[in-house]
């Protein structure tokens, strides 16, 4: 029995990690990682043939294509005992058992073949052992009846188990130089796993291996990748590194419904499939029930959304950069290539966008119907299928896309924010949009520079004078009005186009401030208002006329006049203005010092001063429109009024000579009254 097992198994041939296999067909051209891929129409006989041609070898190889069957699987170790002298002696850790496991339920929840797991060897039908060489193999279910005993499946304890340890993700060890980081490496190992399991349920490689297998009905080149099926070798993308299915892929599930019939009870539920900026591992949707909805609700990168069967979406899609593909084999970390082509190892310095950032990282069986989407904040793109659909672009710049010409449908406003597209063809296939900025209605999803766009977003409606006045030196706000029908936030932008500089103040508002040029000839300055919101932008301009200002004029001062010395003076001036401008005065007065009254209106007052003669005083009044000045000059002419000198005083001689005799002789008297 050891020797029909393992020869089972070889006859599919192990795969190695390192180099996988060689095949006839050259490397994959379109990079599915950076580029969101719309597809083809999938041709399910041609799928079927492919993964799994003539449909010989499958577990109801008794009954018709389709029929439902169970199959009982085993885990060697110290349980079940071992199926060859070279199985590693150990039993499957239980995270290994749970990623088998997990990948076996999958198979059961779109297929009808049931998969149980026994202890038993007289009802196995395969068992799992542990390889300890590099490479995993498998063995293909029997072609008849009569091809009995249990088949293996060979999992190696060096280049696959050991990646699934859940220890690494917070102890990271690269065992070997392709190693990328802990979620990369457990796709890699599920790939294997998945891999190896299509085998022992009947899938076939879809391509030549040079050396080894034929496939009687390859793949076309442009189709074997591992985007649509885990049993290929090539990876779907051309950076180091390589993309590994980590759950059976559209060609899968198509391929094992031909063998074991489709599971009609699967997720009978309404379902919200829900996705943010952390989706991990990429996903097939596999449910044939309930009214479904897929949510990038939380998303804010500019996610893909295809709601048809067989199609990929790119849920969070964010390429950044990968790693260099210059490894030549001497360096256990990260390493860039030298400009000589070198490679020198590096320390990481994040950025890196690995598995779960990207595109097509989202399918949809061909059997499943999701009915529903819900967009992000970024810009998404969300593709209709062929029933009802409820669509909500959310935030952002959203377009939906449909099947077909523009004619093939048609479109209903319900209001600034709903929009029902309905096919012609089939009126059941009513799609109500909401939040959503263009429709594109594509005939060929591999051009769609041919699509018709229809912009829904209804442009904001601006509200601008076509003209203002404004004299020279003057200062002027300019106000527009804007109203957007889906109530966007608007920016706005004030420019210039022509005329002399000026200085906009406010200019991302819609109130924009400046001040008119000095002048000498009439002057007409352009300015654009532009408003966007985010999606149409409209322009608005005004011509701003500067006019050169005119002065005011006098046209009446107080005549010149001649007063007497501290007497009051008053003068007035009459000024007008042809702009109708609010005219300001200012009187001065040179000559003497004097106190004015009312020197800023039109009336001045003050008293002449004292003079000891003729004086005259300058008076000058200033008439100003606020940029213009003018003035007149008047003369006051001061008179001294006090022209007769003060009389002298003059004592009369009896009254100076008595008295000066009196005086002499009472000094004589004292001198003698001195002596005695």
């Amino acid at each position: 029995m050891y020797k029909k097992v393992m020869r089972s198994a070889l006859c599919i041939s192990l795969m190695a990690t390192s180099a996988f296999a060689t095949m006839a067909t050259a490397d994959v051209v379109q990079d599915f990682t950076q580029v969101h891929y719309f597809g083809n129409e999938v041709e399910t006989q041609y799928i079927t043939d492919a993964l799994a041609p003539y449909g010989l070898s499958r577990w109801n190889n008794a009954s018709p294509l389709g029929t439902p069957v169970t199959v009982y699987y085993a885990f060697a170790g110290d349980t079940l005992g071992y199926i060859s002298p070279n199985d590693v002696q150990r039993s499957f850790h239980q995270y290994e058992k749970d990623v088998i496991v997990e990948i076996l339920n999958d198979v059961m929840s779109f297929t009808n073949i049931t998969l149980i797991e026994t202890t038993d060897i007289s009802i196995t039908n395969f068992v799992f052992r542990i390889s300890p060489t590099v490479g995993n193999g498998a063995s293909l279910p029997p072609q008849t009846p009569d091809d009995t005993g249990y088949k293996a499946v060979s999992l190696s304890d060096v280049d696959n188990l050991p990646y699934l340890n859940p220890d690494r993700e917070n102890n990271y060890v690269r065992y070997k130089h392709y190693d990328v980081d802990y979620k990369h490496d457990v796709s890699r190992s599920k790939w294997f796993i998945s891999h190896e399991i299509g085998h022992v349920l009947g899938l076939f490689h879809p391509f030549n291996v040079i050396g080894g297998n034929s496939a009687p009905f390859p793949l076309d080149e442009e189709d074997n990748h591992q985007f649509n099926t885990v049993m290929s070798y090539q990876s779907g993308n051309l950076s180091s590194e390589g993309y590994s299915a980590s759950n059976f892929r559209i060609y899968d599930i198509i391929a094992l419904q031909s063998l074991y019939g489709v599971n009609t009870d699967n997720k009978l539920e309404n379902t919200l499939y829900e996705y943010d900026d952390n989706y991990d591992f990429h996903q097939v949707i596999a449910d044939t029930g309930g009214e479904d909805t897929i949510s990038v609700e939380n998303s804010a990168r500019d996610n893909v959304i295809d709601l048809r069967g067989g199609k990929f979406s790119s849920i969070a899609p964010n390429f950044v950069s990968w790693y260099t593909d210059c490894y030549d084999g001497s360096y256990e970390g990260d390493f860039t290539t030298n400009p000589d082509g070198t490679c020198t190892e590096d320390t990481p310095t994040g950025g890196h966008e690995h598995l779960n950032r990207s595109h097509n990282s989202l399918s949809i069986d061909i059997n499943t119907v999701i009915e529903n989407a819900t967009g992000g904040t970024g810009d998404d793109t969300l593709v209709a299928n062929s029933v009802a659909n409820d669509i909500n672009g959310g935030d952002g710049t959203d377009t939906v896309m449909f099947a077909g010409a523009k004619s093939d449908y048609t479109i209903d406003f319900i209001n600034a924010y709903t929009v029902v597209v309905t096919s012609v063809a089939d009126t059941d296939d009513e799609d109500t949009l909401t939040n959503v900025e263009f429709l594109s209605f594509v005939t060929d999803f591999s051009d769609l520079s041919t699509a018709e766009v229809v912009n829904l977003n209804q442009a904001p409606v601006v509200t601008l004078a076509e003209t203002i006045t404004v004299r020279e030196t003057l200062q002027t706000t300019i106000t527009a009005t804007a109203v957007d029908a889906e109530n966007d936030a608007l920016t706005y932008t004030w420019t210039q186009l022509d005329g002399t500089d000026v200085t906009l103040t406010n200019a991302d508002t819609l109130s924009v401030t400046l001040t008119a040029p000095s002048v000498d000839a009439q002057e007409t300055i352009t300015l654009q208002l532009e408003v966007t919101d985010g999606v149409n932008t409209v322009t608005s301009s005004i011509s701003v006329v500067v006019i050169p200002n005119t002065v005011p004029v006098i046209t009446d001062v107080t005549a010149d006049q001649t007063v007497d010395e501290r007497t009051a003076v008053t003068l007035t001036v009459t000024a007008t203005d042809a702009d109708n401008d609010a005219l300001t005065y200012r009187w001065t007065v040179d000559g003497a010092t004097v106190t004015l009254t009312g020197d800023n209106s039109d009336t001045v007052t003050f008293t002449a001063p004292s003079v000891t003669g003729t004086t005259t005083l300058t008076v000058t009044v200033f008439v100003s429109d606020g940029i213009d000045e003018v003035s007149e000059t008047r003369t006051i002419t001061v008179n001294n009024i006090d022209t007769t000198p003060d009389p002298a005083v003059t004592p009369s001689k009896k009254e100076s000579s008595g008295g000066s005799f009196g005086y002499l002789i009472l000094l004589i008297a004292g001198l003698r009254l001195f002596r005695k």
